[in-house]
Order: C-alpha cells, then structure tokens, then sequence
C-alpha cells in the first residue's frame, strides 16, 4: 500500500476524474459498437445471444467501474491515515473540493449501494425491458454528482453536485416510457425538485451578499456582531438551504414526492432512488451544518429535531394505514429519515462533541444496507414487470421458498429495530445518546414510534408465514447465483453486524 500514499496529495479528485471518463466511455461504447447496439429483448440466458452480450457487457462494465473506484478512494483514505489520522483534509481547485475521512467513507458507502442496486435490478431489468444503458449511464451520473456533493467546499460546488445528482435521477424516473405511472412521477418531482433547488439557490445567493464568500471554511468565521451585517437576510438564506435540504432528504413538511415517486417508479429504480442519494444528501448536511454554519449550531438542534420528530411521527402514522408495499416503504423511509434528523440534532451546541453526528451517520448506513437488501427481495419477486403491489402478494411466502421469506424477516426485523438484528444497535445508539443528554421525552417517544413501526412489519411477517398463498401469486424469478448470494449476504450481514457492531461503532466515531 506505500506506493499508493502520494495518491490523494496528487489526485484527490481521482475517483471523479476516472468515473467520469468511464460513463464517456459507456457512452461511446453503446453509439458506435453493434455489439452494443442491438435492440432489447427478454431475458436470455445464452452467452452466444447478442442482447445478453450488450446487457451483460454494460452491466459488467458499470460495476467494475464501481469496484475500481472504491479501491481508489480507499486507497485514498489509507494515503490520508498515514498523514495525521483521521482528521486530515485536502483542498483543492481553489478551495472548492476537499478530500477527507467522511468524503472517504460516504463515497464508499455511495459505491456499495450503487453497486447492490445495479446487482439486484439487473433481472428485473432484462424481464421489463428497461433500457440497460440509459439505466446505468443515468445511474453512474447521479452516482457522480453525489460524490461532488459529498466533496464540496464551497456553496457553487454544493448546488453543482446537488444538481448532477439530481437531474438523471428525473429521467431514471420515467425510463420505462410505457408506465404512464412513472411518467406522472417523475413530472411531480422535477417541478417540486426545480422548485427546491430555486429556493436552494436563492438562499445560497443571499448567504453569499451576506458573507462576501461561498467558501464554506470564510462562512464559518462569519462575524455574527458585524454592523454592516443584515441577519434579518441572512436568517432568511439559512432557511431557503434548509428547506432545500430537507425537501431532497424527504423530510416532513416536505415529503409529499416520496410515496408518489417510489409507487410510480419501476422498483429497480427506487432502489437506486430510496438509498444513494440519501448518503449524499446526508454529506451536504455535514458540511453545511458542522462545516459552513456551525456558530449556528443551538439553531440546527432545534429544528432539526422539531423536523425529525414530526417526520417519526407522521411517516409511523400514515404507514399504518398503507397496504402497497412500496408505499409503505416510502412512509417508513420518512420515518427513519426522521431518526437521522434527531440524530444530527443531538448535542450539537451542548458539548457532547459530534456524537450526535456519529449517531446519525451511523443509523443512516445502517438503514440504507437493510433497505436496499429489502429492495432486492422484492425485485426477486417480481416477474416480467408485474411487481408486487400489496402486503397481500406476500401471503405464503414461505411455502414457496423459505429461504427468501427467511431473509426478508430478518431485513424487516432489523427495520423494526428487534434484537440481535444491526437496526437495533442502531435505535438503541440514539436512545442511550438522547438520555445522557437528559432528552428522556424524545427516548420514550422515538421507543413508542419504534413499537408502532413493528406492527407494519409484522403484517408482512404475518403474511408470508401464516397465511396461505393466493392464486395470484407472482412467481419468483429464476435469477443467478451471484444475485442470490450477494442478497443472502446482505441479509446475513444485517444479522453478523447485529450481534459484532464494535468494528462498525468505531470506524464511525473516528470520523467525526
């Protein structure tokens, strides 16, 4: 590994760089190569078929892209280690990116989710007819434009990277051009998300009046007693980057997007939708709040929690009433989302250090690797581009394979926050925090919302194990080895991880 320490002081942006190159790459590939550019058909299992050489090709090609950049950026952390431990940080382009520990692991954790949902699509694609290259090369983009978000230095790289990131994610939408549903999804959330990013924007534009820099490192020595200072506007410009932070996280008020665009979309890409761009956003929050306004630290912690309340609460509540299963996803998304937000409103201004942050980074990686393994159950499911629309599709389950119910109890399990499972290291992580903080009111009710999440859990529990099958039951999809194994894996780690978290614990508390 020594040869490989000079790498982040001379490339920090290396892992950019070479995805970019590889999307540009893809792109020629599919244009101007026969092999490539065949016309779609249904899944096919034989490797002198073109179509499953164009698709194959393309997808191998994405995920190696994928793997390549995940040693770099590991090999990045480890050059960064060598230097002075977890707190060294380069800038770089004009103080516009940085490359530290917590870009490191968020872009880690952006690779592994990217990589599981381009893995557990791959059949459903095939059987649905979705466009393979258009899916990953809008995949890799957002995937690009969430890693300079995680980097961003400065107020202009932020909104760049939240716009990358952003727009391929409105054509992924809509890729299946014969679902009017994903069509009227993606219309709802590219006008509600242009609307965002306006306001987003603006708020940026009135912070930088204010203080003469989009340098989030000159924005944290902002001279709050100024007499030229108007903090009338400046109080303003916080709130407009709040609102578009929290309407991209899928936070309450702001989470009316979320049930409509998971329904509409084809569930390979709300795997993609409900995990990546979760870690990027959650970066944003971490260098706007702990970076570039930190003096207004005591002002996060109240509405971030007021926020996060609302969002346990209201997502719990109406995902009680829900019987489509990606719906019911959605709302519990809301909900645990909501968990982060406590999280990162923990203790921020009372000196407890970053544990809030800890707490909230470590939940976030926790609920993203269950519900992308969640997620790839139900893609397994689904046959031919007939998904699974309700609870009721679940009925028998383990009568037709109890190993596939077997590992969705234990993901839906973790959800719910039931020991030994990782979930509830997690809950219990932010409930020992918000007790020693002497918040007991917020313990007790985040331990009362986590018992009303069990109930919606259980109903699918329920059905898979006790009651019988319909004749409507959609047929499993005969699907590879190298997908069985890596959704059984994911499963598994939810339960090994559960039961050993002290390797997962540290790792996050030297980030922050």
């Amino acid at each position: 590994m020594s040869g490989l320490n000079l790498f982040p002081a001379n490339f920090p942006a290396g892992p950019e760089i070479f995805i970019a190159s590889m999307i540009l790459l893809l792109m020629l590939l599919d244009a101007f190569i026969p092999a490539f550019n065949s016309g779609s058909s249904s899944f096919s299992g034989s490797s002198s078929s073109p179509n499953f050489n164009k698709k194959t090709g393309i997808y191998w090609l994405s995920q190696l892209t994928l793997i390549i950049a995940f040693i770099l950026t590991l090999s990045q952390w480890h050059g960064l280690l060598e230097r002075s431990g977890f707190s060294h940080a380069l800038i770089i382009f004009n103080q516009q990116f940085v490359l530290d520990p917590l870009a490191c692991l968020l872009k880690l954790a952006l690779y592994l989710l990217a990589f599981l949902s381009f893995c557990y699509g791959r059949a459903y694609n095939n059987q649905s007819k979705i466009p393979v290259a258009e899916y990953h090369l809008l995949g890799l983009l957002s995937l690009l434009g969430g890693m300079v978000l995680i980097s961003a230095h400065s107020l202009l790289t932020l909104y760049l990277g939240l716009e990358l990131m952003s727009l391929p994610l409105y054509a992924l939408i809509a890729i299946a051009r014969r679902r009017q549903e994903g069509s009227e999804a993606a219309m709802k959330y590219f006008v509600m998300g242009a609307i965002a990013s306006g306001l987003l924007l603006y708020g940026m534009s009135l912070i930088y009046g204010m203080a003469g820099s989009i340098n989030l490192n000159i924005i944290s020595n902002l001279n709050l007693n100024t007499p030229d200072l108007n903090i009338g506007v400046l109080i303003t410009g916080l709130v407009l980057v709040l609102i578009g932070m929290v309407f991209k996280l899928g936070i309450v008020p702001f989470h009316m997007w979320a049930p409509d665009v998971y329904e509409g979309s084809p569930i390979s890409v709300t795997t993609f939708l409900s995990t990546v761009p979760k870690i990027a956003i959650f970066g944003m929050i971490c260098r706007l709040v702990l970076q570039g306004f930190s003096h207004w630290s005591p002002v996060w912690d109240q509405v971030f929690i007021i926020l996060g309340v609302l969002s346990v609460f209201i997502g719990n509540l109406i995902a009680l009433t829900q019987t489509n299963i990606k719906r019911l996803l959605a709302y519990s998304t809301i909900a645990n989302m909501g968990f982060v937000l406590i999280s990162l409103g923990m203790g921020v201004g009372e000196g407890a250090g970053n544990l809030g942050a800890q707490s909230a980074l470590l939940y976030l990686l926790i609920y993203l690797l269950t519900t992308a393994g969640a997620f790839g159950v139900l893609l397994l499911m689904s046959k031919g581009g007939l998904e699974l629309q309700t609870i009721q599709d679940f009925k028998g389950l383990n009568k037709r394979n109890s190993w596939i119910s077997f590992i969705f109890t234990l993901l839906l399990l973790s959800m719910a926050g039931i020991p030994p499972l990782l979930g509830f290291d997690a809950k219990l992580f932010i409930i020992f925090h918000l007790i020693n903080l002497n918040h007991e009111y917020l313990a007790v009710f985040l331990l009362i919302m986590s018992v009303a999440a069990s109930f919606y859990y259980l109903k699918i529990i329920k059905a898979m194990y006790f009651e019988e099958p319909s004749e409507s039951a959609s047929p499993i999809i005969k699907s590879a080895v190298s997908f069985f194994s890596i959704l059984s894996l994911n499963s598994l780690l939810v339960l090994i991880l559960g039961i050993f978290p002290s390797g997962l614990f540290w790792l996050v508390s030297q980030i922050f």
